[in-house]
């Protein structure tokens, strides 16, 4: 086991990705606190990692309320007695243009995704810090951060705060033996994408995609025990992008009038 004796805090670990990466981490061995605010659903992933031999908790907290989160990682310490890795998954988007986004969806996007991020990282860290073993911080970014997308706006640019952040923070506590990393998912199939990922919007991304289809949370969760484990010891500062090629290239306008032609038939 990968992860044996270890402990990690999940934020949003009730679905979705954070799901799979909870889940993920006690089939290795760790101890899971799961941080989320839908305390029935975490209940029930819980009760999930927990039939299959996992150790897991559960605590509820709105991760842009600083007491909340620290609370949190005093919950963990109280259950298991240590942290050795937390995970920044907990996040929120916005899908409105720029001209129609409001200043408090705005606020909240930010509130979620930056701030929590930010109240996690600190209280974590200072309790790593203070046991002398290191850690791993793994957040959670995405390729828009450096693609222009359409009617993400404020999501993108909490995702561009998160890489700057993960990059500060890692120069910073890598002296402690702390490990800061981020990767960034591209179009991944969880419960909340569903609603978004419309048949036509899948055929889209398909076509978009170099491996020719969206991602499963499972693989994503693959990547983020790959850079806990302790396999990659010396990569400090870096945002992994779990993409299927979404950032690395452009479509093939040769094919795309063949797609379109298929598309409007």
């Amino acid at each position: 086991m990968r992860l044996k004796d270890k402990v990690a805090i999940v934020t949003g670990a009730a679905q979705g990705i954070g799901k799979a990466i909870a889940t993920r981490f006690a089939q290795e061995g760790a101890a899971v606190m799961i941080g989320d605010i839908d305390a029935p659903l975490a209940t029930e992933t819980a009760a999930t990692i927990r039939a299959d031999g996992g150790r897991v908790s559960t605590c509820t907290v709105d991760v842009s309320v600083q007491q909340q989160v620290e609370a949190l990682v005093m919950q963990t310490i109280d259950t298991f007695g240590q942290i050795d890795i937390l995970v920044n998954n907990a996040g929120i988007i916005n899908r409105d243009p720029v001209l129609e986004t409001r200043v408090e969806d705005w606020q909240r996007v930010f509130d979620v995704n930056v701030n929590g991020m930010f109240y996690a990282t600190v209280a974590a860290a200072q309790r790593m810090v203070e046991r002398g073993q290191g850690g791993h911080i793994l957040n959670l970014a995405s390729p828009n951060a450096a693609i222009g997308a359409y009617n993400r706006s404020c999501y993108a640019a909490t995702k561009g705060a998160i890489e700057s952040y993960t990059r500060c923070c890692a120069v910073e506590l890598a002296e402690h033996g702390i490990q800061v990393n981020a990767i960034a998912p591209g179009f991944t199939a969880t419960e909340i994408n569903s609603r978004f990922f419309t048949p036509q919007i899948l055929s889209a991304l398909e076509f978009r995609l170099p491996v020719g289809r969206v991602a499963q949370p499972e693989e994503i969760a693959a990547a983020a025990l790959a850079i806990v484990s302790g396999d990659m010891s010396f990569m400090v500062g870096q945002i992994v992008r779990v993409d299927g090629g979404w950032s690395a290239c452009d479509i093939d306008y040769g094919k795309l009038g063949q797609y379109l032609d298929t598309q409007n038939r």
